[in-house]
């Protein structure tokens, strides 16, 4: 994992805190950074949490090839939902 995306990321996070509702999220923890795919397989963005104790109250996304923020929402991102729902829908081919 590249450090250095995760630290720009903290950084980018903590701007976005200073802003309207978003103040919420300062001083709160970030998960570890989920990779998405697209439908070939191949790396699409990041995915990080913003967590409050252990629940989700905020996420980003980010670009992997400008490690940019390209989208982020106050509450559980729908990325999530979905990857949650597909791991229950398909758990016979997943051991973990």
């Amino acid at each position: 994992m590249d450090n250095t995306v995760d630290k720009d990321v903290e950084v980018q996070i903590k701007n976005i805190s200073n802003y309207g509702e978003f103040m919420i999220w300062n001083g709160e923890k970030i998960s570890e950074r989920i990779n998405l795919y697209n439908s070939d397989d191949q790396l699409s963005a990041y995915l990080y949490n913003i967590l409050h104790g252990n629940k989700i109250i905020g996420y980003v996304i980010v670009d992997p090839k400008t490690d940019k923020v390209v989208e982020y929402a106050l509450g559980q991102s729908p990325y999530s939902d979905y990857l949650s729902e597909y791991i229950k829908a398909k758990s016979d081919k997943f051991n973990n």
